[in-house]
């Protein structure tokens, strides 16, 4: 047999034997999912009705604590906030800035909107998140959750046709002169009366 040849079967051997090994072997079945999967504890914050009017209006705010188990758990300090698209700020106010679960793992609390003057009538609405915290042993694990509150400013008023209108009339009492000067020294010029 001729170099060549033993080179050449030797190769072609060595590759059927590699691309046999790349074949597609049956793979065992995955195990069935189950379940959510979340941290130790889970919560969710819900807000009820979730549009308002910035009139005093209220929505509730129910929080519910969810152990690695599924079931609530009680006793939980919760801490809560206010910021308007974003920014910390108390645009209305909460009921209570810290409240604890009950037994099922709930709590409940009651955002408030701001009773906006005449002014803002007509602006556009703003965003409200309230923002719960769990309180615990370690700050940096806790994972604040979120509800968010559209307050809409009340409508501008619409007047009827036979509504009153305001006018305002103004008469001068007397006459006053107005005088002026400049710092070329010219002489104070008066100026003429207006007269009606």
């Amino acid at each position: 047999m001729s170099k060549t040849l033993f080179v050449r079967s030797s190769l072609f051997i060595s590759l059927m034997v590699g691309f046999a090994g790349c074949t597609v072997h049956p793979t065992p079945t995955a195990p069935e999912l189950a379940g959510p999967s979340g941290l130790g504890k889970s919560l969710t914050v819900t807000a009820a009705p979730d549009s308002i009017t910035a009139d005093g209006s209220m929505s509730t705010i129910t929080m519910t604590v969810f152990g690695p188990d599924g079931k609530g758990l009680a006793d939980v300090p919760l801490q809560m906030s206010l910021s308007v698209q974003g920014t910390p700020v108390s645009w209305g106010y909460l009921s209570s800035q810290t409240i604890y679960t009950d037994g099922t793992g709930r709590a409940k609390a009651v955002y408030y909107s701001p009773a906006v003057n005449g002014f803002f009538a007509g602006t556009p609405a703003k965003e409200v998140w309230v923002t719960v915290a769990p309180v615990g042993a370690n700050y940096i694990t806790s994972m604040p959750v979120s509800a968010s509150i559209k307050v809409t400013p009340p409508p501008v008023p619409i007047f009827a046709a036979d509504s009153p209108t305001a006018a305002v009339t103004y008469t001068p009492t007397r006459r006053k002169s107005a005088s002026w000067s400049c710092s070329t020294r010219q002489r104070a010029r008066r100026l003429p009366d207006a007269r009606s």
